[in-house]
């Protein structure tokens, strides 16, 4: 999935995969282009769930060179949208 605001010279591509609820998928994708969306630059998010356990492993790659990663548990919560848009509000730069 890929937007791009007007005019802007920006696109944040998100991929998921394993990670079950298609409506919950639906809004971490919203939940991540929105928290994404005044972060100048392309951005490219994978999540990819373990079918062992019920952890999504995130990696965010960006512009100038910038590159996280961080593991989030569905057991404390993290797969919530909400969560993953302030936990991307606190790893990627302005």
């Amino acid at each position: 999935m890929k937007w791009a605001g007007v005019g802007d010279e920006m696109a944040v591509t998100v991929e998921m995969q394993n990670t079950g609820d298609s409506d919950l998928k639906a809004d971490v994708v919203a939940s991540i282009e929105h928290a994404l969306a005044d972060r100048p630059g392309d951005w490219r998010v994978s999540i990819v769930g373990s079918q062992a356990n019920d952890r999504w492993d995130m990696k965010i790659i960006g512009p100038n060179a910038f590159e996280g990663s961080y593991t989030v548990e569905g057991s404390s919560g993290a797969h919530r949208p909400e969560m993953i848009r302030v936990l991307l509000g606190k790893l990627v730069p302005r």
